[in-house]
């Protein structure tokens, strides 16, 4: 990864063209094909990242796809504005690291009515 200083999310508008490390946790995520879609947040807003297998290592683009929700990781690429992502920036994703896999919700959505009517899971 290269050795670029981090940019937050909030300062993208005065990088667009530029090659940008954001660090954040991820928000939400959407896999068709050969592209994926990262939303990134930090704390002064959120960032749609993209990947395209192809520009990434394969091995790098099957993690992602995999990566639960909140888990933090650190993405570089190049920032362009764009009006329908969030924001109005996104960044193409080159490389990306990630520093902590979140682990999945003990309860899921789909199984929380079962739970709670059962006292040894509360």
């Amino acid at each position: 990864m290269p050795n670029n200083s981090k940019t937050y999310i909030s300062e993208l508008k005065d990088n667009v063209g530029q090659e940008v490390t954001l660090c954040g946790w991820l928000y939400q995520s959407r896999a068709s094909g050969k592209i994926q879609f990262l939303i990134i947040r930090d704390g002064t807003g959120l960032c749609q990242c993209i990947l395209e297998k192809g520009k990434v290592s394969n091995e790098l683009f099957e993690q992602l796809k995999h990566l639960g929700q909140e888990s933090s990781l650190a993405v570089t690429g190049t920032i362009r504005a764009d009006e329908r992502s969030v924001g109005g920036f996104e960044l193409a994703v080159t490389n990306a690291k990630i520093i902590s896999p979140a682990t999945d919700y003990p309860i899921q959505i789909d199984e929380r009515y079962f739970r709670l009517d059962h006292p040894e899971f509360c």
